[in-house]
């Protein structure tokens, strides 16, 4: 699965797609050869990660990548090789 760096908060919700986050515009060099759907795995660095599929969307004309969350952030802790079970589900999260 491939990793993309990616801020993780503030989570956007555009209609119709559930939670997640804008990862990049269409023309990003980090974000060549995906393709709608990839499933992706989204980490900001040293902290969090969560599972993603990527939507390519139109905002503000232009064309960017979304990532839709499949599943809770999980925290990250130093050593870590496979994701934990705690999740970051405890924080608030702002309704939109």
């Amino acid at each position: 699965m491939r990793t993309i760096v990616a801020a993780l908060w503030p989570p956007q919700q555009p209609k119709p797609l559930g939670e997640g986050v804008y990862i990049g515009l269409e023309t990003d060099p980090r974000l060549t050869g995906l393709t709608e759907g990839d499933r992706v795995l989204l980490l900001e660095t040293n902290e969090v990660q969560v599972e993603a599929i990527v939507h390519k969307l139109l905002l503000n004309g232009r064309q960017v990548w979304f990532g839709e969350f499949q599943g809770e952030i999980q925290v990250i802790y130093p050593g870590d090789e496979v994701p934990t079970e705690q999740t970051a589900s405890s924080s608030p999260v702002k309704e939109h």
